[in-house]
C-alpha cells in the first residue's frame, strides 16, 4: 500500500517504510492512547487502525497523542483510509497516510488543500481558524 507523509510545511510526498518494528506503536479502535505514555519517548511512529471508515475513534487518538502528550513522532492512519479523509486526518495530528486503495500523490494533494476556510484550531496549530484571523485583522 502506498504511504503518503506530509511535512511540518504542509507538502506531501510519497515515502519508503523506514522505521524499524522495535520504535513503533500500534493503536486499535479499542485501545486506550493514554496506556503508551510511558512509550512516547522511545517511540518513533505510532500506526493508528481504521477498520472500517465509519470508526472513527482514531482521530481522537490522535489528537490526545498531540495536544495531551505533545508526541512529536510520525503518527499514521493505516487500514480503511479514504481520500475524503485525509484533510480531516492531517488536522487532527496524523502525518502520514497508508492509504487503502490506489490513491496518487497527486489526489492526496488535492485532498490536503480542499478546504480553504478552517473555522477550528488543529491539533498541531498549523493554520489559524477563521475567527482567529478576523479578530487579527481588527
Amino acid at each position: 500500500m502506498p504511504v503518503y507523509k506530509l511535512s511540518s510545511d504542509g507538502t506531501v510526498e510519497l515515502v519508503d517504510d523506514v522505521h524499524s518494528a522495535l520504535t513503533v506503536e500500534r493503536l486499535e479502535p479499542d485501545d486506550d492512547p493514554n496506556a503508551l505514555v510511558d512509550k512516547l519517548a522511545q517511540t518513533v511512529r505510532i500506526d493508528i487502525a481504521f477498520p472500517k471508515y465509519t470508526d472513527g475513534r482514531g482521530y481522537s487518538h490522535a489528537q490526545i497523542l498531540r495536544r495531551r502528550y505533545q508526541f512529536a513522532g510520525e503518527i499514521r492512519a493505516v487500514g480503511h483510509v479514504l481520500r475524503d479523509q485525509l484533510r480531516f486526518m492531517a488536522r487532527s495530528g496524523f502525518s502520514s497516510f497508508e492509504t487503502a486503495h490506489d490513491v496518487t500523490l497527486d489526489e492526496v494533494r488535492e485532498a490536503l488543500a480542499e478546504l480553504s476556510t478552517i473555522t477550528q484550531p488543529d491539533a498541531l496549530a498549523r493554520e489559524s481558524h477563521a475567527f482567529a484571523r478576523r479578530h487579527e485583522s481588527a
